[in-house]
C-alpha cells in the first residue's frame, strides 16, 4: 500500500530492519554459527539546513561487544526477571540511559562487586566501633575502681525455736514426736528429753513402713561433701560447727507416724513460701501510688495478662486503664495490678501479623510483685483467633464455603483487635508526649522482616529487633535485651560447613553475666552482622 502522507518538519520515525538466519563464516568458538540481527534508528524530520533534512537521534555504541549478548536455556528465565536491572549508560553525546540485557557473568560480577563494597564499608565501620568500645571500656573500668566500697551486707539472724528452755512445752507424752505450729518447730525425743528443732533446719522427712512398724527419717541441712556452694546460707555461716545430718525413729503407731510426716512437710512448705516471698519483697523498690485519672481515660477491654496474677478459680479476662501516672489492670474477680509510667523502661506494641495474639508489653526498671512472684515483664494480650484445630480440616476442600467463611471471620477479628490496640496505643502515646515528656516514653514496634530464629533460653524462638531492643515477646520466659547496655558481641562457631552459630552479648556492666543466643542458622550471619553494624555495636567472630 502506497503511503500518501507527507513528511513534515517535527515528525519522528522509528526505522527497523530485522534479518535472521545469517551464517557466521568467522568460525570463532565464542560466536554462534547462525545469528539474527536487528538495526533500529530514531529519525527526526526537520527543516533543511546545511544540506541536512533529518537528524538521527540514536547515537549509541555499535561495537559487537557492546550490542551483543548470548542466552542459554538455563539462564533464559533469569534474564527475563533481570531485564529491568540491565540499564547501561550510553557513551554518546546525549548521555541517555538505554535498557540493555546483560549476561549472567556480568550480573555475577556486579553482585560480587556490590558484596565487596558492602563488606568494606562494614569493616571500616567496625574499626571505628572498636576504637569507641575500647574508650568506653576504659571509662567504665576507671569509674568502677571504687564502686562497691562501703556497701552494707544485710545480717541474717539464725532461726530460734524457743527463746528459753522453759518455753519448750512438756507433757506426759515426751516420748512422741510433736509438731508445734505456733513456734514453727518440731520437738524430737532424744534420750528421754524433748529437743526442739526449728523447721528451717530440716531439709527433708520421709516415712517407710515395715510390717507393723514405721520408720520416720528426718534429714537436716548439713555441709555438702561434693559442692559447698550448694549449701544454704545458714550452713555456710556455721561451717566450722558440728552438724547433725539425720535422725531416725521407729514408731509402732503407723497412723501417727504418717500424720507427723505430713504435718512437718506442710509446715516446711508454708514457711519456705513465706520466706521466699519475704525475700523477694525485700529487694523491691517502693513505687509511687497510682493517681486515678479524671473523666474518661483510655481503656482496653478483654485482655489477658502474663505472668498471671495467680488466685483460684477460672481465669478471666480483664481491663487495662491508662490513668494519670500509670496503668491499672483489674479483673472481674477483684484482682488488680498497677504499673507506673516512671517504672517503665521499654514499652512495646506488636500487632498480630503471623502470630495468634496482639500484645502490649512493658519492660520495667524495677521488679514488681505480680501475684506472689516478682517480675520485670508485664504483658497484656488478646487472642485474635481460637487456638483450636478442626479434626476434619485435612479433608476439607479449599473452596468449601464454610472454610472460606471461617477465614473471613478470622481476618475480620484480627483487623478489629489490631485496630483496638492501635487506638489505645495512640491515645496513651499522646498522653505521654503531653504530660510525661520528661520520661521519654514511646511504644516500640518490632521489625519482623529483620527477625531471625535462635535459642535465648531453652527453646527456639523468633527474635525480632526493635529500635532500642532485641525481643521475643511471644514465648515465655520473655526475652528483652536493651541494645544500649551491650559493650560487644561475639559471634561463635562462624565457619563453612556449620549449620548454626552462636551469639554472645557482653554488657557494659561487667558484674552482669553474659547472655547467649544459641543455634542461629548460618544463613542469617550476614543479616545479623549488618544489623549489629547499623546499630553501632562492635562484634567479633571466631570459629570456636
Amino acid at each position: 500500500v502506497k503511503n500518501e502522507s507527507l513528511f513534515e518538519a517535527g515528525m519522528v520515525f522509528s526505522l527497523n530492519i530485522s534479518l535472521s538466519g545469517l551464517k557466521n563464516d568467522t568460525k570463532k568458538t565464542d560466536q554462534p554459527d547462525e545469528y539474527a540481527i536487528q538495526v533500529s534508528d530514531t529519525v527526526l524530520v526537520k527543516e533543511e539546513a546545511d544540506g541536512k533534512s533529518v537528524d538521527i537521534l540514536t547515537d549509541v555504541p555499535k561495537q559487537w561487544k557492546d550490542i551483543s549478548y548470548v542466552l542459554n536455556e538455563e539462564e533464559e528465565d533469569d534474564d527475563k526477571e533481570n531485564m529491568s536491572r540491565g540499564n547501561r549508560r550510553s557513551s554518546g553525546a546525549k548521555g541517555e540511559n538505554l535498557p540493555a540485557k546483560r549476561s549472567s557473568a556480568m550480573r555475577n560480577e556486579d553482585r560480587m562487586q556490590e558484596d565487596e563494597n558492602t563488606e568494606t564499608l562494614r569493616r571500616e565501620k567496625q574499626e571505628e566501633l572498636t576504637r569507641k568500645a575500647n574508650e568506653e571500656t576504659l571509662r567504665i573500668l576507671t569509674q568502677s575502681k571504687h564502686a562497691g566500697e562501703g556497701d552494707k551486707v544485710k545480717e541474717v539472724k539464725d532461726p530460734v525455736a524457743y527463746p528459753k528452755p522453759a518455753d519448750v512445752p512438756h507433757s506426759t507424752k515426751d516420748g512422741l514426736i510433736k509438731v508445734d505450729q505456733r513456734a514453727e518447730s518440731v520437738i524430737l525425743p532424744i534420750y528421754g528429753a524433748s529437743v526442739p528443732f526449728h523447721i528451717s533446719v530440716i531439709k527433708n522427712v520421709n516415712n517407710s513402713i515395715d510390717h507393723d512398724h514405721s520408720f520416720v527419717r528426718i534429714i537436716f541441712h548439713s555441709p555438702s561433701a561434693m559442692n559447698i556452694l550448694r549449701d544454704s546460707a545458714l550452713v555456710q555461716r556455721h561451717i566450722k560447727n558440728a552438724f547433725l545430718k539425720e535422725i531416725s525413729f521407729r514408731c509402732t503407731d503407723t497412723r501417727h507416724a504418717g500424720k507427723i510426716v505430713q504435718e512437718i512437710k506442710t509446715m516446711r512448705r508454708i514457711v519456705q513460701q513465706r520466706e521466699s516471698e519475704k525475700n523477694e519483697r525485700a529487694t523491691l523498690v517502693r513505687q509511687e501510688k497510682l493517681i486515678p485519672g479524671r473523666g474518661r481515660v483510655p481503656v482496653l477491654h478483654d485482655v489477658w495478662i502474663r505472668p498471671t496474677l495467680g488466685g483460684r478459680g477460672k481465669k478471666m479476662t480483664g481491663t487495662l486503664e491508662a490513668h494519670t501516672n500509670g496503668f491499672r489492670y483489674h479483673s472481674p474477680k477483684g484482682e488488680k495490678l498497677d504499673v507506673t509510667y516512671a517504672n517503665i523502661k521499654h514499652a512495646f506494641f506488636q500487632p498480630a501479623e503471623k502470630e495468634m495474639i496482639c500484645l502490649i508489653h512493658f519492660h520495667l526498671y524495677n521488679d514488681i510483685m505480680v501475684g506472689k512472684k516478682k517480675s520485670k515483664e508485664v504483658q497484656l494480650y488478646t487472642e485474635v483467633m481460637e487456638v483450636v484445630q478442626t479434626l476434619d480440616a485435612g479433608r476439607r476442600n479449599a473452596y468449601d464455603p464454610d472454610e472460606i467463611e471461617d477465614e473471613q471471620r478470622e481476618r475480620e477479628r484480627r483487623n478489629r483487635v489490631n485496630n483496638e490496640f492501635q487506638k489505645f496505643v495512640k491515645k496513651v502515646q499522646d498522653m505521654w508526649e503531653r504530660d510525661h515528656s520528661q520520661l521519654k516514653l514511646e511504644f516500640d514496634i518490632p521489625f519482623r522482616e529483620l527477625g531471625f530464629p535462635g535459642v535465648p533460653h531453652k527453646a527456639t524462638s523468633f527474635l525480632i529487633p526493635t529500635v532500642y531492643c532485641l525481643v521475643d515477646l511471644i514465648e515465655t520466659p520473655f526475652f528483652v535485651l536493651t541494645l544500649s547496655e551491650i559493650a560487644v558481641v561475639n559471634l561463635e562457631r562462624v565457619g563453612f560447613g556449620l549449620k548454626n552459630f552462636d551469639m554472645v552479648f557482653v554488657f557494659k556492666d561487667f558484674d552482669r553475666e553474659v547472655h547467649r543466643v544459641d543455634a542461629i542458622p548460618s544463613t542469617n550471619v550476614d543479616q545479623v552482622k549488618e544489623w549489629l553494624t547499623s546499630m553501632n555495636i562492635k562484634y567479633y567472630e571466631n570459629k570456636m
